[in-house]
């Protein structure tokens, strides 16, 4: 299915004002003092709140009220059937440690997939209000209700690049000595900064970044923001990440192949 381009707009203009009316019903609870904190994981942390369930909720009845027939997906209530071929997919905060931590790198994810890729993506920050969002060819950056469009960055090489990824400890044993070969050869590494680094990277500000291990919901509004910033994004062997596992996405499509040649190679050693 491909949605035309008045049915896009309309998607994309509701999918945003979504997310800022989400932003308003967690921020009542970030960096609340008795804000009641769970643990999903049974080896390591993988916590969860209420404004995680809160904000999953709502924005579930939002999508609910204006399109009844779409499919949604989201990390706290799963999967909800339509009986369109369009589904959306959320996270309703990408990045709960820092949300716990009172740091303000967490995010509002809300994606719509067509029935074959996420067409639409949207990337909010509430604290400082700045929100990211694109489909096709085109993707803005808006702070106070001021927009401009952004755009993803050439580099000159991976050796002047600057990559993000959440944590140094990567994957598994074969995905970590990937991207520490990766890791070896760019100019500048971060972490910690969850889906905000994506955003980052469709603004223009970064190169790379690199994830392993992640969900459909962690992936899809980044990949179609990326994607509409004139990015690159494929999982770590070229594939279409969008039902999870790794993530590669870049905003030089030269310094791209040269990942994927590198990650093959690597894997073959």
């Amino acid at each position: 299915m491909s949605l035309r381009t008045g049915e896009l707009e309309r998607y994309l203009e509701i999918a945003r004002k979504i997310a800022i009316a989400a932003g308003t019903e967690v921020l009542k609870l970030f960096r609340s003092a008795d804000l009641l904190i769970e643990n999903k994981g049974t080896t390591n942390l993988d916590p969860v709140t209420f404004a995680d369930r809160l904000a999953e909720r709502f924005i579930i009845d939002e999508i609910q009220k204006y399109f009844p027939d779409d499919g949604i997906t989201g990390e706290e209530y799963g999967k909800i059937e339509g009986s369109s071929l369009v589904h959306w997919v959320i996270d309703p905060i990408d990045g709960t440690r820092a949300f716990i931590s009172g740091v303000p790198a967490w995010t509002i994810l809300i994606a719509v997939n067509d029935g074959t890729r996420p067409v639409i993506g949207v990337i909010y920050q509430p604290f400082t209000e700045e929100l990211f969002y694109g489909s096709r060819n085109y993707a803005f950056y808006e702070l106070k209700g001021k927009r401009k469009r952004i755009h993803a960055r050439k580099c000159e090489g991976l050796s002047s690049s600057i990559m993000f990824s959440t944590h140094p400890e990567i994957g598994n044993e074969l995905e970590y000595n990937q991207f520490k070969e990766i890791n070896n050869k760019v100019m500048l590494t971060r972490y910690g900064f969850d889906c905000y680094a994506h955003a980052m990277l469709a603004m223009g500000l970064i190169d790379v970044v690199m994830e392993a291990g992640l969900k459909s919901y962690d992936i899809q509004a980044p990949q179609a923001l990326i994607v509409a910033a004139g990015g690159n994004v494929t999982s770590w062997t070229g594939a279409d990440p969008q039902f999870g596992g790794t993530f590669l996405a870049t905003g030089d499509e030269n310094i791209h192949e040269e990942i994927l040649s590198l990650l093959a190679g690597s894997r073959h050693m």
